[in-house]
């Protein structure tokens, strides 16, 4: 192969490995929305994944259950409660209101008694991934 010939072929490459990892971080940060955060966090709880769950809280909210006490428990039976809640919890896509590293998001929840409300759930961005504060 001559020189030019693996000139092109390495352009191309380069240029075909640039264009995929830029792929990948654009959907990545797309699939990277407060919305999907929370339907992450209760997909995760009520499957009884609380360490998959864990990855969607708020490092504030995790220091919290650091030291346990009789009336807040461990993270992992806070998830469990708070997976055993709702029936149903589904954010209202494209609602978030982002401002800067913080977003609240309109979320329609169906009671334990079948009865519907929306709440408003807030966020923080932590390390570029949108975590759950409960407040």
């Amino acid at each position: 192969m001559s020189k030019v010939a693996k000139m092109v072929l390495s352009l191309v490459l380069l240029v075909l490995g640039i264009g995929g990892v830029s792929y990948f971080a654009i959907a990545q940060e797309q699939n990277n929305t407060p919305e999907n955060a929370i339907t992450a966090f209760y997909d995760n709880a009520k499957q009884g994944h609380q360490e998959e769950a864990k990855k969607y809280v708020a490092s504030e909210v995790i220091e919290y259950y650091k030291n346990p006490s009789w009336f807040n428990g461990t993270i992992s039976a806070a998830i469990k409660r708070e997976a055993n809640e709702y029936i149903s919890v589904k954010p209202q896509e494209g609602k978030a209101k982002i401002q800067g590293e913080t977003a609240t998001v309109p979320v329609n929840v169906t009671n334990k008694d079948g009865s519907k409300e929306v709440k408003t759930y807030s966020l923080v961005k932590e390390n570029g991934e949108w975590k759950l504060t409960f407040q």
